[in-house]
């Protein structure tokens, strides 16, 4: 009879602290999703991505720069290739971002968020096409939303024309145009001018004036992806609701995929990064901590664009590899992915592919 309490007794205390474990309140520090109004639509929160070596899987892209200046890089699958995913860049980069350094593009400077997602396309067997934009100085792309036409267009066809003849391209295989910002917008644009699949929006609303009524393309246009840092960035959270309410007047299948600040740990940045080690990872949390640069949970204090965070990390920058430059940073686009407002995110790209591969035979 004692014995048969005692086991009683433990079973109570068990389910007392599994109860306490399931109200325990949350950080403050950590943003609580809101509820989609538009129930009838896919968005999504997804856990972040397990990170896989990069240097395991041999990214090794090839550079070509034709008489005309147009510049792209490429890479083919292992195995037969199912269409191809063209990426689009955002302001002050390039298409040598997509791709790490090496005898075929000694150009290539492989930033961190740009290789998951070339490593994401060629594990789904797609070739992966990266093209530059004409402007070279503010590197944006150029979206002309009367005639969709001029040099960036041009050049994109370019690129493709010499993509086919390398076989690397065929319009009759999927073609996904993905692009960041800038391109995000141009990308919306692309229908109206090639056969493209699907499009891919990262931090980007879209060119509304795309799908005015009198549009050819109002119903037979793409279906669409936007994946965006909506809870710190209003304006374009705001933006991708109109362009979804007006893709779906027109039946177009659409998804929002919402990418949350992140805390800056170790772990973070060791997966983000596959060349830094779990020793350099700590160094480097220690040193933001130090400038005090991170909270007690380990979220930036302040946006990583406007604070004085590299005087912090400068001592690193020989070890790491990394000279901590706007653009051209591992760190720099880590802690900016981090914070969480408008920045290159390759979190949840396998699930908009797979997104806009469930949508082609609709």
């Amino acid at each position: 009879m004692f014995l048969a309490r005692i086991i009683s007794a433990c079973f109570a205390f068990a389910a007392l602290i599994y109860g306490l474990s399931l109200t325990a309140p949350t950080s403050p520090h950590v943003p609580r999703y809101p509820q989609d109004s538009h129930t009838n639509r896919p968005t999504r929160y997804p856990p972040a991505p397990v990170a896989v070596n990069i240097s395991e899987l041999h990214i090794a892209g090839t550079y070509v720069r034709a008489i005309d200046g147009t510049e792209f890089v490429f890479q083919k699958p292992l195995r037969p290739s199912l269409g191809t995913v063209l990426f689009l860049h955002g302001c002050a980069h390039s298409a040598t971002d997509f791709f790490p350094s090496g005898s075929n593009c000694p150009q290539c400077i492989g930033l961190p968020e740009e290789l998951k997602m070339t490593r994401i396309a060629l594990e789904k067997r797609y070739t992966v096409v990266a093209v530059s934009s004409t402007d070279r100085i503010r590197k944006c792309w150029r979206t002309d939303t009367q005639t969709f036409d001029g040099p960036d267009y041009e050049r994109v066809n370019k690129a493709l024309r010499e993509a086919a003849v390398r076989s690397l391209y065929s319009p009759r295989l999927p073609l996904f145009a993905v692009g960041i910002s800038s391109g995000g917008l141009f990308a919306t644009s692309l229908p109206m001018r090639l056969r493209v699949s699907g499009v891919n929006s990262i931090v980007s609303g879209a060119v509304s004036s795309v799908w005015n009524k009198e549009s050819p393309l109002r119903k037979d246009y793409p279906p669409h992806v936007f994946t965006h840092m909506g809870l710190k960035d209003k304006h374009t959270a705001e933006r991708v609701r109109k362009a979804m309410d007006i893709l779906e007047t027109m039946g177009t299948p659409s998804m929002e995929l919402i990418v949350p600040p992140q805390s800056v740990t170790t772990h973070f940045l060791q997966d983000s990064v596959s060349k830094w080690d779990m020793s350099n990872a700590q160094e480097l949390v220690l040193a933001l901590q130090r400038g005090g640069y991170l909270d007690a949970h380990f979220h930036l204090l302040s946006d990583p664009r406007r604070s004085q965070w590299r005087n912090s990390v400068q001592h690193l920058g020989t070890k790491l590899g990394d000279h901590f430059r706007p653009d051209e940073s591992a760190l720099s686009e880590e802690l900016n992915r981090a914070w969480g407002s408008h920045e290159i995110t390759a979190d949840h790209f396998e699930e908009a592919l797979e997104f806009l591969e469930t949508q082609l035979h609709r």
